[in-house]
C-alpha cells in the first residue's frame, strides 16, 4: 500500500510539473525559421480576406540571423504601376510568439506570431478596428 501511495504521488507531482523550456524552445524554434525572404501572399482585415494586386504582392520582409531586417512595402500608383510605399530597415527580437521590431528612427512596434513554419509566416496586429493579419510564403533562405 505504501509503494502504491509513493507511486501515485510520483506521477501526480509529475504531472503537475510544467516544461518551463517551451517558450524558450519556441523562441528559439522562431529565431530560426523566420530568418530569409518572405513575400506577401494574403492579407486578412477581421478575418476577411482582402484582394491585392499584382503590385501589393511584391511587399516583403527580410530578417537575417543577426536580428535585422528590411521591409519594402509596394503599391498601385494612380498610374497602375508598381511603386514602393516605404522601406523600413531595423533590428528585431522574438519573444515567445511577439515579434518586436525596432525602426533605424526608434520607433518601436510589436506583432504577433500567428504561424510560423518553414514555408509560411502569418503575422497579426490588434487595432482599434480589430485585427489585420498578413501572410507570407518564404522564397529564399
Amino acid at each position: 500500500m505504501k509503494n502504491l501511495i509513493l507511486a501515485i504521488t510520483f506521477l501526480l507531482c509529475l504531472c503537475s510539473c510544467s516544461n518551463d523550456d517551451d517558450s524558450t524552445n519556441q523562441t528559439s524554434n522562431f529565431e530560426t525559421l523566420i530568418v530569409g525572404e518572405w513575400q506577401l501572399i494574403e492579407s486578412y482585415d477581421n478575418e476577411e480576406l482582402i484582394s491585392l494586386g499584382e503590385c501589393e504582392l511584391m511587399t516583403t520582409f527580410n530578417f537575417d540571423s543577426n536580428n535585422e531586417f528590411g521591409f519594402v512595402d509596394v503599391f498601385t500608383n494612380t498610374n497602375g504601376n508598381c511603386s514602393v510605399f516605404s522601406i523600413l530597415i531595423g533590428t528585431y527580437t522574438i519573444s515567445e510568439s511577439i515579434l518586436t521590431y525596432t525602426l533605424s528612427s526608434g520607433d518601436v512596434s510589436q506583432v504577433q506570431i500567428t504561424q510560423l513554419n518553414t514555408t509560411t509566416l502569418e503575422l497579426t496586429v490588434s487595432t482599434d478596428d480589430g485585427t489585420l493579419t498578413k501572410v507570407y510564403s518564404k522564397i529564399s533562405s
